[in-house]
């Protein structure tokens, strides 16, 4: 890929930043670039994607690295700024198309460019100015930025560039804590479904896929069965959830934070997007929802459902409440169209996640159902062993090096004394202290003789069931 920028190029947006810094006091501005990636699914299957990343340097004249996920990185406005400005890079090869951003729901002067096909008609191939392929910049600005959820993708050849994963969740508060005036919530949680037909994928990632060069006719003809694909033909058969397939129950997991108590409560707003092509249906089992807004608008009265139906390229808040309990629980959240299977077989792998309300014992900002030390702050999880592989207890926890499974004895003793000096994490049982193995941590060392290493919510089988009820 040329990542080479031309001096007009540079000098365009020099002149754009400049402006932008000069008259827009209340402005936010992001630099993303659009580039290729690849993503595993489930099964191994290896996905073609495109994406939009974040420019690590925040400038898009250099070559920094500029990772691409799927989706993009979510985009959020501050309350107090009125003006977004996305700054784009198309890294995409010359060979692939030029792309644009669009924010349905948001206040924009689009600029619809078109095409003459080969019946003489004039058609749109994009809803706004284009950025070219291989290092072509293009700024795109937002006036009277609304509170609420909004997805932001390419306006370009839409039904394709989207699916390639050309899109992400842009979202903005009233205020502090309120997601729309006079409706407020404690804490917030993006869900992001789409969709991969890996046929399609591979078409556009090998070119037999018509690159429309010569016009959009050809991409969008219906062509019949077995021919090269398109979307008529569309046939979804993986279903990510935040860019991801489910995979485990603990992969799936969203934190909700700590147990409210029978005395408290919590409301969690719910932003649900869909950047797909088919309509679904999210489900909270044993939940109820109370949905607020749709498309960024909030309802003047909110409707209590037990499901939300999401169309494509729509997106709706919900609220849902937590009350009256005191013991970790989880929430299934899964799709009542049923797009819950891999591709492959008939196996969970598809719109699947679970809310988890949760403690954390250790205060290191890892819930107990996720954390590899429950009792002993450990922020990084690491877990290396001595021989470098994890056996599902953290270093922080767990004095047991390998010469007699399950438990710390003499044994590991002199191995222990080895490691006093090290820069860790081997050996380090107070890392969140003092990071480095020291005599303190021998002395900690030595009250573990004899006991197991843990306890841990992610070993196999879980070293204390009382602490991980969620699992």
């Amino acid at each position: 890929m040329n990542n080479t920028i031309n001096s007009k190029k540079l000098t365009a947006l020099i002149g754009l930043l400049l402006g932008l810094t000069m008259n827009n006091a209340n402005a936010v501005t992001y630099n993303l670039c659009a580039g290729t990636t690849t993503i595993t699914m489930p099964d191994s299957t290896l996905v073609p994607m495109w994406g939009f990343g974040l420019d690590e340097d925040n400038d898009l004249a250099t070559v920094e690295p500029c990772p691409v996920t799927v989706p993009g990185p979510e985009i959020s406005v501050p309350i107090a700024d009125s003006t977004l400005t996305i700054n784009l890079r198309n890294d995409l090869p010359v060979t692939a198309e030029p792309v644009s951003i669009v924010i349905p729901g948001q206040n924009t002067s689009l600029n619809p460019q078109t095409f003459v096909d080969a019946s003489g008609r004039t058609r749109v191939r994009s809803f706004t100015d284009e950025t070219a392929t291989d290092g072509g910049i293009t700024s795109y600005s937002w006036n009277n930025v609304q509170p609420g959820s909004y997805l932001y993708h390419s306006g370009t050849h839409l039904q394709v560039q989207v699916q390639m994963g050309l899109y992400g969740a842009v979202t903005k508060d009233a205020a502090s804590g309120q997601a729309y005036p006079g409706i407020a919530y404690d804490e917030r949680v993006t869900v992001l479904y789409s969709e991969i037909d890996p046929a399609l994928h591979n078409a556009v990632d090998n070119g037999s896929y018509t690159a429309c060069t010569a016009g959009f006719a050809t991409c969008n003809a219906e062509k019949s069965a077995g021919q090269t694909p398109s979307i008529i033909n569309y046939r979804p058969v993986y279903f990510l959830v935040n860019g991801e397939s489910f995979t485990s129950k603990q992969q799936a997991s969203i934190w909700l934070g700590t147990t409210p108590g029978n005395t408290n409560s919590k409301d969690i707003l719910l932003r649900f997007l869909n950047a797909g092509i088919k309509t679904h249906v999210p489900v909270l089992q044993g939940g109820r929802l109370k949905v607020i807004s749709e498309n960024g608008e909030a309802y003047n009265h909110p409707k209590n459902q037990y499901s939300v139906a999401l169309p494509a390229l729509t997106t709706k808040d919900a609220i849902f409440s937590i009350a009256d309990f005191d013991t970790p629980k989880s929430f299934a959240l899964y799709d009542r169209a049923l797009d819950i299977t891999n591709a492959s077989e008939e196996v969970p792998g598809g719109l699947i996640s679970f809310l988890i309300v949760d403690n954390d014992n250790d205060d290191d900002l890892i819930p107990n159902y996720a954390d590899n030390c429950v009792e002993i702050a450990n922020p990084n999880q690491e877990d290396t062993d001595n021989n470098g592989d994890g056996d599902g207890f953290g270093d922080a926890c767990d004095g047991d090096f390998g010469s007699v499974p399950n438990v710390v004895d003499l044994s590991d003793h002199s191995v222990m004394l080895g490691l006093i000096g090290t820069p860790g994490p081997l050996g380090d049982f107070n890392i969140a202290v003092s990071p480095g193995v020291t005599l303190t941590d021998f002395s900690i060392f030595l009250g573990l003789i004899g006991q197991p290493p843990g306890p841990s919510c992610v070993s196999v089988p879980v070293s204390d069931q009382s602490l991980c009820p969620v699992f």
